[in-house]
């Protein structure tokens, strides 16, 4: 029998819903406030037992490391439908098509992401004549899009990459459209955009995940490249 959740867990649920990611320090601060947790462990225990409670529901706070931070993230998605149709309701024709454009311009970029003017530009692509967006129309949605965790910006400013909820909440839409881009780190297993790829074993690595590896081994134990 599970067991029912407490008010400030309760509340903590609801931020959650509300913000749809937390880094994982902003959600362990939280929880300190909150008299919920004050460790990695206890964190964890108290996602368990949120997911628990969500899980008939088809929801789920899922732990998720950012491709370009390394960061660890909590997510909060909807396990029943994670296909981009779902987007059709928050925006219109135009703008989900031109989200699909930006979305398949980065994927099938070889680095994993594109620069913010081609971005920009691929309002030009859209084939339907009906679907129009203007440039400064395109320009706001992006923005939108980054301030909504769906893109991200990377370091440089100049270009963006897919953000934490792309990945996690449009896994599925992912992998069925890109099945020859999409693949999973060979070290932790999550979907890998942006990476490293071994020439000799046709595997790919986040930069994080090689990161930790290289401080262990300085070549590869497999290939030895």
């Amino acid at each position: 029998m599970s067991v029912k959740l407490k008010d400030k867990e309760k509340a903590f649920l609801q931020l959650m819903m509300r913000s749809k990611s937390l880094v994982k320090d902003q959600a362990l601060n939280l929880c300190l406030k909150m008299e919920l947790a004050s460790n990695d462990k206890e964190l964890d225990s108290l996602i368990r037992k949120v997911n628990k409670q969500i899980k008939e529901f088809r929801f789920e706070i899922r732990k998720f490391i950012d491709e370009e931070s390394g960061n660890v993230h909590f997510v909060f998605i909807n396990l029943i439908d994670n296909h981009i149709s779902r987007l059709s309701t928050l925006y219109t024709k135009a703008q989900l098509e031109y989200f699909k454009k930006v979305i398949s311009a980065i994927v099938l970029s070889p680095c994993g992401y594109v620069d913010y003017n081609k971005a920009l530009n691929l309002t030009s692509q859209l084939v339907d004549h009906n679907v129009k967006l203007r440039v400064s129309e395109a320009d706001e949605m992006l923005k939108h899009w980054n301030q909504e965790k769906y893109l991200a910006t990377k370091k440089d400013q100049f270009n963006i990459c897919l953000g934490i909820r792309s990945l996690t909440e449009l896994d599925v839409y992912l992998k069925d459209h890109f099945p020859n881009n999409v693949t999973s780190c060979d070290m932790c297993k999550s979907i890998c955009i942006q990476g490293t790829n071994c020439p000799h074993l046709g595997v790919k690595l986040h930069a994080h995940c090689a990161d930790k590896y290289f401080k262990n081994f300085k070549n590869c134990t497999i290939c030895n490249c």
